[in-house]
This record gives structure tokens, C-alpha cells and sequence, in this order.
């Protein structure tokens, strides 16, 4: 028998609340499925539920080997989602699994490393699009992009923490995506899932979950 070397990947889901009754319930944004057919229509994908320190238990059961920590939800706000996504970081850092990071990924993966998150400005950051610089990466030249944004925390590139490297600012000093120095986390602040089209920087990222290409 031939082994199964697709990628498996997971991926974490907001917290929602029904309207008139009390249930809450974990979510993924339909983008998202679009999203994996057209970027990786080879990978296999899954929910992963909001299970606190017992999420990595189904990570393992289900023999995933990837892991995006998807946006949604505050840090703070749900005490069972930032307790499911640092479960899930920290099983996949010590197990040398490759990560990414989207929106609040990326503030999940700054925070258990002990950086700090600051208030975003909320007239370039909420709702709307702006345009970023990027450094040089792997085989990637420095680019200009513009880019959706819908965070309301941030992180001052004079405060990033040691253990990553900026990959690309925004003109207000805010680090809009970073790679974990010993390589092993990646994550952007925007949404790519949203664009028709993913940046340079995502498809690399997304070929390194894949296994296709290391950094």
C-alpha cells in the first residue's frame, strides 16, 4: 500500500454566539473553503474544535501535520479559544510541525512568546486595506502590496519579540508578518482567505505547510 503523503492540515475556529437562544458554537468563515480548493487542492483540511489544553489530542488523532491558527475573536474574549490555540502552538512547536499564523495567529504566536500587543488605529486598521513593505525572503524580493486589514490589536515593530524576524511593515511602524527565527512559525496579519488572489508571501508560506519548499 502507497502511503498518504497529502498534507493535513488544521485549522482552529472563532467562537460565534447564536442570536435568542444561548449556544456557543465554533466556526469557520466559508472563505476558507474556497480558499483551500484553489491554493491547496491537494491538502487535506480540517476544524479543529475549541477544546483547551485537550485540543492537541484530536490534532494527534486525526494524523494532521500542519496547523494555521485562523483569525477571529480577541485575545481575551473567549477564554476557551486562547486556551485551545495555545495548546495547539505549543503541541506544534514541540513536535516541529510548521504553522501559520492569520490575523490573531499572528497576535497568538507574539503573546506566548511574551510580546506585547498594542491598540491598532482603528482608521487603518479595521475594515479597510492598506499597503505594506516586505523584506527579501528565501527566494522573494523586497515587495510593496497592498492588503485588506481587519485587526484592532497590533504589534509595534520596536516591540517585536526576539523569537521572530519581521518580514514586512506597515507604514504606521506595525509588523504585518513575521517568520519565527528557527523557522518553525510563519504568520501574516491579513486575511488572505478574503482576496481573490494570495500575495507572494502567503503562497510561500503555504508551500512550507505543505512541505514543498523550507525557508
Amino acid at each position: 500500500m502507497v502511503a498518504d503523503t497529502r498534507p493535513r492540515i488544521g485549522v482552529t475556529c472563532r467562537v460565534t454566539h447564536a442570536q435568542g437562544y444561548v449556544e456557543a458554537r465554533d466556526s469557520l468563515a466559508q472563505d476558507w473553503i474556497g480558499f483551500f480548493e484553489s491554493q491547496l487542492p491537494e491538502a487535506l483540511w480540517q476544524m479543529l474544535p475549541n477544546r483547551g489544553r485537550d485540543a492537541p489530542r484530536h490534532f494527534a488523532a486525526w494524523g494532521l501535520n500542519a496547523l494555521i491558527l485562523s483569525g477571529g475573536n480577541s485575545l481575551g474574549e473567549e477564554p476557551v479559544k486562547d486556551e485551545t490555540d495555545i495548546a495547539l502552538l505549543e503541541y506544534a512547536l514541540d513536535n516541529d510541525i510548521p504553522v501559520l499564523g492569520i490575523c490573531r495567529g499572528m497576535q497568538v504566536m507574539h503573546h506566548y512568546f511574551g510580546g506585547r500587543l498594542q491598540p491598532a488605529d482603528k482608521t487603518l486598521h479595521v475594515r479597510g486595506r492598506h499597503f505594506l513593505k516586505s523584506t527579501s525572503v528565501g527566494t522573494i524580493p523586497a515587495f510593496t502590496l497592498e492588503v485588506n486589514s481587519y485587526h484592532t490589536q497590533c504589534i509595534r515593530a520596536d516591540e517585536l519579540t526576539d523569537a521572530f524576524h519581521p518580514l514586512a511593515l506597515c507604514g504606521d511602524g506595525t509588523v504585518e508578518a513575521m517568520c519565527a527565527r528557527d523557522h518553525r512559525a510563519y504568520a501574516v496579519m491579513w486575511h488572505p482567505e478574503r482576496d481573490a488572489l494570495p500575495d507572494p508571501l502567503t503562497r510561500h508560506f503555504l508551500k512550507i505547510l505543505a512541505g514543498m519548499d523550507h525557508d
